[in-house]
């Protein structure tokens, strides 16, 4: 996808740095039926904190299609399920913090919508946060704005930012 297995593997985050035009699945944009898509991954990674965490992710989501008046997919819509949970390896820590979405992206522009809460947002720092509120993309995937409150996964789990 466009940015590290991580953020690929939660889909709500997948779908929000997806927005670029010309990125969005084919399969989200054709006019049929909403697509629905669901499953599960597991894997561990050394490149977010300083200690290594395993990330354990299930979803079950709708990308609901908009069109305007020629037939034109001008937005995409997603909601459903989306459940996120971080082990740090070398302490045992977990956090699970909530995901619920939903999000919307306009095609013409790639900028992508994403409220509520959501469990894997990368800050334009590279920092690993969860969140709660509003958050805007560009069409390249940086954050244009943030709202609410943001937590950092790994001061969550007992340990720090990666130190590269």
């Amino acid at each position: 996808m466009l940015i590290n297995r991580l953020v690929t593997a939660l889909v709500i985050a997948a779908a929000s740095t997806a927005s670029a035009v010309g990125a969005v699945p084919a399969a989200w944009a054709t006019p049929t039926e909403n697509y629905r898509d669901s499953g599960s991954d597991s894997f561990t990674t050394s490149k977010v904190c300083s200690d290594p965490i395993r990330v354990d992710s299930t979803w079950s989501i709708v990308i609901h299609t908009f069109y305007d008046a020629a037939g034109t997919a001008t937005r995409l819509a997603f909601t459903g399920t989306t459940r996120i949970s971080y082990t740090d390896l070398a302490n045992g820590n977990t956090y699970a913090p909530n995901s619920s979405g939903p999000g919307t992206i306009n095609l013409s522009t790639g900028q992508t919508w994403v409220r509520g809460s959501n469990a894997a947002v990368f800050s334009n720092d590279g920092v690993l946060m969860s969140t709660s509120g509003r958050i805007i993309y560009s069409a390249d995937g940086s954050i244009i704005s943030i709202t609410g409150k943001q937590r950092s996964v790994c001061a969550a789990l007992g340990t720090g930012d990666y130190g590269g």
